[in-house]
């Protein structure tokens, strides 16, 4: 499976994994892009992961959808109609969620300031709660300026030298473009960062609940 949707969920001819034609399946008020596949053991391979994220992205192209995570196989087309409607539910308010959204990604870095003399010990120590410090007080001002513009966030902020905080937000399709242009101009404000925005990218982060 590639992504969930509301019909009529048409798509244009397109090519899944093992060079299946990628169809849809429909039950109800939802319906599923999928490929047949000869084993449900699914090798993630690198081609087969971008292959996975090409067709998903494809699909994503003005419809509202749930993407599938790279190896979401079910036995057959029964099974992928009974899923729809065990879950429908869950699945509605998902949609209804990322309506008419794209997930929009936002990478911060700066550049890794090593201690030499002692890298094992308590100087290593301190500069790691300083880089933490520092990264939740430039994730408290991205979120602060960020947050009022999309719908949803999540931001993991991380330990490593180089690296600051991952962001992804959750962003009106027709806010895109300002959207990108604030974070421009956010990475001019902020002293000693790189920022890097890529998307738009399927609502994987938000397609489930906070809950789940």
């Amino acid at each position: 499976m590639y992504a969930i949707a509301e019909p009529p969920f048409t798509i244009a001819p397109l090519t899944g994994l093992e060079g299946a034609p990628v169809r849809v399946i429909a039950d109800g008020e939802l319906a599923a892009a999928v490929s047949d596949c000869t084993s449900s053991d699914v090798v993630a391979s690198e081609d087969a992961l971008w292959l996975h994220e090409t067709v998903v992205e494809k699909l994503m192209a003005g419809v509202t959808l749930l993407p599938m995570r790279f190896g979401s196989v079910l036995a057959d087309d029964n099974a992928v109609r009974a899923l729809l409607a065990d879950e429908r539910d869950d699945l509605l308010a998902g949609l209804r969620r990322v309506h008419d959204a794209v997930e929009v990604a936002v990478r911060v870095t700066w550049e890794a300031e090593a201690d030499r003399r002692d890298p094992t010990g308590t100087a290593y120590l301190v500069n790691r709660l300083e880089r933490t410090r520092r990264a939740m007080d430039v994730a408290e001002r991205m979120d602060a300026t960020l947050s009022e513009m999309a719908r949803a966030s999540k931001r993991r902020v991380a330990t490593s030298p180089a690296l600051v905080l991952t962001c992804a937000y959750l962003v009106d399709r027709a806010r895109l473009e300002e959207f990108r242009e604030r974070v421009e101009d956010l990475g001019g404000e902020l002293d000693r960062v790189s920022v890097m925005c890529t998307g738009p990218w399927p609502p994987y982060s938000f397609a489930a609940a906070e809950d789940e």
